[in-house]
């Protein structure tokens, strides 16, 4: 250890001056002394009345003794003035004080200050004698396991708030009002994968799960704006994960849960680009999510039953029963707008000899590339169907007889080409009924015409289209 020291100045008490092994003893008492201070403190100091360093330990938050002998103590001090507490200039004993001292790489360090007044043979004080224990490391523990309990107690709360919810939805919505309220957001989305609507939803893209704005946004940002910049924000990854993104002139905190049966949920919030998000606020919207993984997984399951129940899944067509609920759907509006339409039933012809010779493999392949062509033959805003077997429906919105001839024309000539070893090629039988403006027929109705048609144009030998009602030789 080294003690840096000023040499002592003015007369010993007494007439005579000690001897030299009494200085020699005095001296390596105190060296000694200092060795055992310095074992709890990180620096042990003299300083005069007037503040300044008289004696110093080697090795200070930085500092050399050469910079500290000398120089007034207060000047270390992180906010000196006239009322702040000055460790360097006591008028009385002093035990694990409080203070911030600055570090020599412009650093500040949390200490706890430990002094006693140094006073002359008349009883005045004539400096200051101390230990300076750096905190620095325990405080900011301290402030870690705070700040986790502070999460900790909101997550608990939230998640009180949303068990008074039934349904998934109003549980996912009150976690978000809970979330902005702690967090002082201004809003916030919650994305899954992109998919197929729920029973009831609209719209192309249904994987917002749920979205929430608060009052005070100004102007607030559409949710298509929002969806695609916090997609662009998370730019994928193995999750969990966060992160914090600036975009629409607003702090964007993201964070992404992994779920068992799709991809990662993401929770964005968002707030004043000014107020930038910290690591507890990361930790709050963390706990939430995982809160709401058993929410998100019960809703991604609905959402798969949901899909499952329209949708075919050798074909990826509508089934028969959800191919009419969305007819039936569209049939007021079209008799509201004065619009005409045209069901089409497609038949392929002798498909059962491909199941017989090739097998049923052979089939499923022939039943996809008939699925594909008929996908691509039609709009997307008309309906495509498999209503059972070979058995295939095409809604077509506002055509009228000419148009959807046209376009059974063109089915008719390409058929079915199936590129296998050897190649399938079948041609398709099409019967079709034009429903009429304000003519109010139902879709089953609007089936069994169009079944009549197919059966006529079956018995003459396929490979054509007919209309309903019409002469079968036209």
């Amino acid at each position: 250890m080294t003690i840096a020291t000023i040499p002592a100045s003015g007369p010993w008490r007494g007439d005579a001056s000690p001897s030299l092994a009494v200085l020699d003893a005095l001296s390596g008492s105190r060296a000694r002394w200092r060795g055992i201070a310095e074992l709890g403190f990180d620096l042990c100091f003299e300083a005069g009345a007037d503040g300044c360093f008289s004696t110093v330990s080697s090795g200070a938050f930085g500092w050399t003794e050469a910079e500290l002998i000398g120089r007034n103590g207060s000047t270390l001090l992180e906010w000196p003035d006239e009322t702040a507490f000055d460790p360097f200039r006591a008028d009385g004993p002093v035990r694990r004080r409080r203070a911030w001292i600055k570090r020599a790489d412009g650093g500040i360090a949390a200490v706890l200050v430990s002094t006693l007044p140094v006073r002359g043979a008349d009883g005045r004080i004539t400096g200051t004698m101390g230990g300076i224990q750096d905190v620095s490391e325990h405080q900011l523990r301290l402030q870690g396991m705070a700040e986790q309990l502070h999460v900790f107690r909101q997550v608990a709360a939230i998640n009180k708030a949303m068990r008074r919810a039934v349904l998934p939805d109003m549980v996912i919505r009150i976690g978000l009002e809970q979330l902005l309220e702690a967090m002082g957001g201004y809003g916030a989305i919650i994305l899954g994968a992109p998919g197929p609507a729920r029973p009831g939803e609209t719209g192309a893209d249904h994987s917002a799960m749920a979205v929430l704005h608060r009052a005070g946004e100004t102007p607030p940002v559409p949710d298509s704006e929002l969806i695609a910049a916090c997609r662009n924000a998370a730019g994928g990854g193995t999750a969990p994960w966060s992160r914090r993104e600036q975009a629409f002139g607003r702090s964007l905190l993201l964070s992404a849960i992994s779920t068992h049966y799709s991809e990662p949920v993401i929770l964005a919030i968002w707030r004043d680009g000014g107020r930038p998000w910290s690591a507890a606020d990361e930790a709050l919207a963390a706990g939430v999510m995982n809160s709401l993984g058993g929410v998100f997984e019960h809703d991604q399951v609905q959402r798969e039953l949901a899909r499952q129940s329209s949708v075919d899944l050798l074909t990826g067509l509508l089934t028969r029963d959800s191919f009419i609920r969305q007819v039936e759907r569209r049939l007021d509006r079209l008799d509201n707008e004065g619009l005409s339409a045209t069901l089409m039933l497609v038949g392929l012809d002798r498909f059962e000899s491909v199941n017989r010779e090739r097998g049923f493999e052979t089939g499923d392949e022939v039943l996809r590339c008939a699925a594909d062509l008929l996908r691509d033959a039609v709009r997307p805003t008309d309906l495509a169907g498999r209503i059972t077997g070979d058995l295939f429906a095409l809604w077509l919105d506002g055509a009228d007889q000419f148009a959807s001839a046209e376009r059974a024309e063109g089915l008719c000539k390409a058929g079915i080409a199936v590129d296998l070893q050897p190649p399938v090629n079948l041609r398709m039988s099409i019967g079709l009924t034009c429903r009429t403006t304000r003519s109010f027929e139902g879709v089953e109705t609007l089936l069994e015409q169009a079944q009549a048609a197919l059966s006529a144009i079956k018995l003459a030998g396929g490979g054509r289209w007919h209309f309903y009602n019409e002469d079968i030789s036209a």
